[in-house]
């Protein structure tokens, strides 16, 4: 398999899971880049919103048009630091908290059918060669 192929095969990876995820939270207004930023809020309360770029590798544009659609529909709410004005905390609502579980839940099913058929020591494999990709 050359290279190219290879990363073909982990943009394929990548695009099923996205399909995959968004079906899934479609029930909750959510698609899969709203899912990750509202799952990354849940799990990091007062994220600032540079931090959250920094944490999805996503840039400010996206992910602030993924935020401002989260906030339109009640799950996050943004202020400013008290310290600095132009950082922008985000913080998940009572709506948000109130699917939590499910959400978690959801994700943790689609990880599990996922890698379902890699065993233990498979997937510490693959998590150290993706590790080495991402940096």
């Amino acid at each position: 398999m050359s290279d190219v192929q290879l990363f073909r095969r982990l943009g394929t990876i990548a695009r099923q899971a996205e399909t995959s995820v968004s079906k899934l939270v479609k029930i909750y207004g959510l698609d899969d880049k709203t899912f990750i930023y509202l799952m990354r809020i849940l799990e990091h309360p007062q994220i600032t919103q540079t931090q959250l770029c920094t944490l999805v590798r996503v840039d400010k544009t996206t992910v602030s048009r993924g935020l401002a659609r989260l906030e339109k529909q009640g799950y996050i709410t943004r202020f400013a630091a008290s310290d600095n004005r132009r950082s922008k905390h985000l913080a998940p609502t009572a709506l948000a908290q109130s699917h939590q579980a499910a959400l978690h839940e959801l994700e943790r099913l689609y990880v599990a059918q996922s890698l379902d058929g890699l065993s233990q020591a498979e997937r510490r494999q693959l998590n150290e060669l993706l590790g080495k990709l991402v940096g």
